[in-house]
């Protein structure tokens, strides 16, 4: 898979999700606004135990990396409601599931399919 796709399909989750916060009218600073303000701004949690407290601080981390990525992949926006749902369907859904079995082909093969 080219990193082109990628870099694309990250690119319009970005485009996207600042039109839906527009759409909200939520704009980010306003506490838990997006998806997108958690994957730029993880809140790291302070554990006391200084060893364990970072290994569990990077696994929740790393889950929540997860979890936006999930929703990237879900297209579920408020503006893909209704007759709009058809397109997010059609469209944006067979694309990110292209999209994931080429990394995971990607990621077991060892080489890019571009």
């Amino acid at each position: 898979m080219k990193p082109n796709w990628v870099i694309g399909l990250i690119a319009a989750f970005v485009v996207f999700t600042v039109i839906a916060c527009i759409c909200e009218m939520r704009y980010i600073g306003e506490g838990d606004v997006s998806k997108l303000q958690q994957l730029l701004q993880p809140d790291f949690p302070d554990y006391k135990i200084p060893i364990l407290g970072q290994i569990a601080a990077f696994v929740t981390v790393a889950w929540d990396y997860v979890q936006v990525l999930w929703d990237m992949f879900w297209w579920d926006y408020p503006f893909f409601e209704g007759s709009w749902s058809l397109v997010r369907y059609i469209l944006f859904i067979p694309l990110s599931i292209g999209a994931v079995v080429a990394l995971v082909l990607a990621t077991f093969r060892g080489v890019s399919s571009g």
